[in-house]
C-alpha cells in the first residue's frame, strides 16, 4: 500500500518494568501498488467497508485489536468525537 499522508491519531506509553510508545497513524488515500505478500502461514483477506460498517465490525467479538474497539466504543459515548474521527480519516476531502 502507498498513502499520500499520514496524520498521528493516537500515542499511548506502555509498560512498568519495560516501557514503550505505540503510535498509531491514519493513512489517507491509500492505493495498493502491488498484491500482498502474506507469511507462511497468513490467511489475511483484506475488504472495503464504508465508515459506517466499520463502526459495526468493530464491535464484533471477533474484531481482533481490542485497544482499536476500546477507543472506538469510548468514541461513541462522548459528544461529538465520532464526528471528528470520521473528520481526521476523510480530511482533504479524500
Amino acid at each position: 500500500m502507498e498513502a499520500e499522508s499520514l496524520a498521528l491519531w493516537h500515542v499511548e506509553r506502555y509498560g512498568s518494568t519495560i516501557e514503550w510508545t505505540g503510535y498509531d497513524f491514519i493513512a489517507r488515500r491509500c492505493r495498493q501498488v502491488c498484491p500482498p505478500q502474506q507469511e507462511p502461514g497468513e490467511r489475511i483477506e483484506p475488504y472495503l467497508v464504508s465508515f459506517d460498517q466499520f463502526l459495526v465490525e468493530v464491535e464484533r467479538p471477533d474484531f481482533r485489536n481490542r485497544t482499536l474497539a476500546a477507543r472506538v466504543f469510548r468514541m461513541r459515548h462522548t459528544p461529538g468525537a465520532i464526528d471528528e474521527f470520521r473528520a481526521l480519516l476523510f480530511a482533504n476531502g479524500g
